[in-house]
């Protein structure tokens, strides 16, 4: 069996001390978003996956729980119902890509024709401009296999999921592209592929990573003392959050699980989890910061771990005022604004950060804010950002591996209120940088935001 590492099993006492800190250490307040009754009849259902733009997929039932119509809320638009094929009965949207250059988001998940039949990969290519659906693609299932899921998409078009067996869940690590199903090496289940074009997949205990630029496999191994980890999902850096089982069981015969997060060059660190058992899923953003969920006695707590902090939180001792009685389950995706696509009453659930601006000589109500467009873009793009008082203000473009390219901003006073910046996708020895994922990150005073941007030539 495995050493256990701390715990979390002061979660829930300790937290009245965690949330009296919370101000100072930037914590949000989270405002809860019903999606489910804006869309009439829904009686359940989940939010899935929330993409930069804040862009939410998901499903919903109508009368059978086994029948689910897809969706795509926006912010502008609202909920968005996505067809079926004329021969499915039930689809389910699990991926979705961030807002490209047209407009539209492609979006991924499965549609079958009855809860006994194999499910078959399906694509969406959704307008959230006008909402109009544009096109619905059947992805296929690999040779010799039965049905097919598809699990994720990046903003390049990748596409991956699985193909397997009758009624299996789960089956060969499949790359759904125009010439048809791709297998990825003898791997199993890919759940996650980011901006540099790598894939998580994981079978059983174990992880790997697989380059859709090389082909190459590269194992993850798993934390000193144990021999498994497997990975539910992967950020554009490259890091990796994972369930790790102990080996050991608790009195009511649970088993223990830990969360952890791998980083390349840096190896496995623990996070929470402790002498808990621990669900899935969870989900992490390029910040690092993972969602989950424990079980602290009989009860299943949703939690959060935030990197600036280093401390894990139950979500809903963090919703706002107005929402302190809402219970919502399932944490199943967080983006870099630290919105969570999750369910609640009602069906799909959006939970929105509210950021209270410090006290100082700021305008009232300003916040931090960081946003380029267009994303992806060449050969330039425009940076805006706000800065909500009077503070020495720094602006950098890094790569993935975290080197600096270019400093855009460095000024000490910077007067409070809204800039634009232009990066032409240059370093600052004005030569022209690859193609790629690139991060921009904003420093004002004590505050701290970082996007996401990727260069296509």
């Amino acid at each position: 069996m495995g050493a256990r590492s701390p715990g979390n099993l002061a979660l829930i006492a300790a937290l009245s001390l965690i949330l009296a800190a919370s101000s100072a250490l930037s914590v949000p307040s989270y405002q809860v978003i019903y999606i489910g009754p804006q869309i009439p009849g829904a009686t359940n259902g989940t939010a899935a996956t929330v993409n930069e733009n804040g862009d939410v997929t998901g499903y919903v039932t109508f009368t059978s729980a086994w029948e689910h119509t897809a969706f795509v809320y926006t912010d502008e638009l609202g909920p968005i119902l996505l067809p079926r094929p004329a021969w499915a009965i039930t689809a389910r949207a699990l991926g979705i890509s961030d807002r490209l250059p047209d407009g539209t988001v492609d979006v991924v998940g499965w549609a079958a024709n009855s809860i006994y039949s194999g499910d078959l990969a399906l694509a969406w290519r959704v307008s959230t401009v006008d909402g109009s659906v544009l096109e619905t693609i059947e992805l296929g299932t690999l040779n010799g296999q039965v049905q097919s899921q598809a699990k994720a998409v990046n903003n390049l078009g990748d596409c991956v999921g699985y193909s397997g067996g009758f009624m299996q869940f789960g089956g060969m690590a499949t790359r759904f592209a125009t010439g048809g199903p791709e297998q990825l090496s003898n791997l199993y289940n890919a759940v996650a592929v980011n901006e540099s074009r790598i894939v998580l997949t994981g079978q059983g205990l174990v992880s790997t990573f697989y380059d859709l630029n090389t082909g190459i496999p590269q194992a993850l191994g798993s934390p000193p003392s144990f021999g498994n980890a497997l990975g539910t999902d992967m950020n554009d850096l490259g890091q990796v959050c994972a369930i790790v089982a102990t080996g050991d069981t608790d009195p009511r015969g649970q088993y223990i699980k830990q969360a952890w997060r791998y980083t390349p060059d840096a190896g496995w660190e623990y996070l929470f989890g402790g002498n808990n058992a621990l669900d899935s899923p969870y989900a992490l953003n390029n910040h690092g910061d993972v969602i989950g969920k424990i079980l602290a006695g009989l009860t299943h707590v949703d939690v959060i771990y935030f990197e600036q902090t280093g401390l894990t939180y139950q979500i809903e001792t963090l919703f706002a005022e107005g929402f302190e009685t809402v219970s919502v389950g399932e944490l199943n995706d967080i983006n870099d604004a630290r919105q969570i696509a999750t369910s609640g009453p009602g069906g799909p659930v959006l939970l929105t950060p509210i950021v209270v601006s410090a006290a100082g000589d700021g305008t009232p109500g300003m916040e931090l804010e960081l946003s380029n467009f267009p994303n992806p873009f060449n050969p330039s793009t425009m940076i805006r950002y706000q800065v909500p008082r009077v503070s020495d203000v720094t602006l950098r473009i890094y790569n993935v591996p975290g080197r600096l390219i270019r400093t855009l901003v460095d000024l000490n006073a910077h007067a409070a209120g809204s800039n634009t910046v232009v990066w032409d996708g240059r370093d600052d020895r004005d030569g022209i940088v690859p193609s790629g994922v690139y991060f921009y990150r904003i420093t004002a005073g004590s505050q701290s935001e970082t996007r996401r941007m990727v260069l296509l030539k």
